[in-house]
């Protein structure tokens, strides 16, 4: 079976995580990928449709469609997937106190209208497109098992918690300001953040803070020096609910313990007392943190469990087994 993808390149995580790297795990169920970049041109979208001749069903990844590109896939005659991650028909922030658009809530039912399924990151994604009756397979983003694992912290080093994801998620941090200095007041820590841009020790007053630039092979070795990690969303927004918590599962890959606020997937990820722990406000945040710094015994055990479950369930391996069964249906 040959499955053509549309995408973006490996700088974007969701196409990278998704798309790309499935293609070793596809390959070895018989299914060849084949990644081509979103054509910007008529000279572009007249080349792909040739190269998709050849192609059993074609994959497009998180691309709202225009209007005109709307026609453009219709000329596609071949079986045509939708895989999304986020909940790309609402605004990322609050405008004029509402995350509803209805302009991208239009794209996203043109984008239903055209395609024949869809894969979805989580079960609040999937039932986004439950109206329009389109087959509908839940398959989370599948994180790397052959990473590094959390070391052992020796008595006398401070110990470290770590949060990775890109610069523009920086906020959810800054949201943590005064829970992270409470923390600093009863406890020795480092907050490590690796990412594309770094969080100023301004925004943490009272935060002992290292930036660490974000590398693909570097994050993996970077979160076995930490200790803990933590995935911060806000609460009450739809856009945390469409949330693939893709972060808690590279920490739990490498033996973590988390600390997570409990909205979305987030929930379904973390089991509350067993792989990490779920909190909804600041005095929760900070008792959490202290808890797991104060008892590294308590982190390894939540570190196992956690590492044991996405092993089961989030691994290319669980997740490629899931698509291929999924894709075949309409080869």
């Amino acid at each position: 079976m040959k499955l053509h993808a549309i995408a973006k390149g490996l700088d974007i995580p969701s196409s990278r995580i998704r798309v790309h790297q499935m293609k070793p795990y596809l390959a070895a169920r018989g299914i060849e990928l084949v990644v081509h970049p979103f054509p910007k041109s008529f000279a572009e979208q007249r080349r792909l449709l040739d190269d998709l001749r050849d192609a059993d069903v074609v994959l497009v990844h998180k691309e709202l469609p225009t209007f005109f590109k709307g026609l453009w896939l219709r000329r596609i005659k071949k079986p045509l997937v939708f895989d999304f991650d986020d909940a790309i028909f609402l605004r990322k922030r609050l405008r004029k106190g509402t995350y509803f658009s209805h302009h991208r809530l239009r794209r996203f039912r043109r984008m239903l209208s055209i395609y024949d399924a869809v894969i979805a990151g989580n079960e609040y994604l999937a039932d986004a497109c439950k109206e329009s009756e389109l087959p509908r397979l839940v398959a989370p983003s599948p994180v790397p098992t052959d990473v590094p694992r959390m070391r052992t912290r020796a008595a006398h080093e401070t110990p470290r918690i770590v949060w990775v994801g890109l610069g523009t998620n920086l906020l959810y941090v800054r949201q943590l300001a005064a829970p992270l200095a409470a923390l600093a007041r009863q406890a020795d820590f480092t907050l490590v953040i690796v990412s594309n841009a770094e969080l100023a020790a301004s925004d943490v007053p009272g935060v002992r803070v290292e930036n660490v630039a974000w590398t693909l092979d570097g994050q993996e070795r970077e979160l076995a020096r930490c200790d803990v990690g933590i995935m911060p969303l806000e609460l009450e927004s739809p856009w945390s609910r469409g949330k693939c918590a893709y972060k808690l599962l590279q920490y739990m890959a490498a033996g973590l313990p988390v600390v997570a606020s409990k909205v979305g997937m987030n929930t379904q990820v973390v089991e509350h007392g067993a792989s990490g722990l779920l909190v909804e406000n600041d005095a929760e945040w900070t008792a959490a943190l202290a808890r797991l710094l104060a008892d590294p015994a308590l982190g390894r055990r939540f570190g196992e469990t956690g590492r044991a479950r996405i092993e089961r369930e989030f691994s290319y391996d669980r997740v490629a087994d899931l698509w291929t069964g999924f894709l075949r249906r309409f080869a």
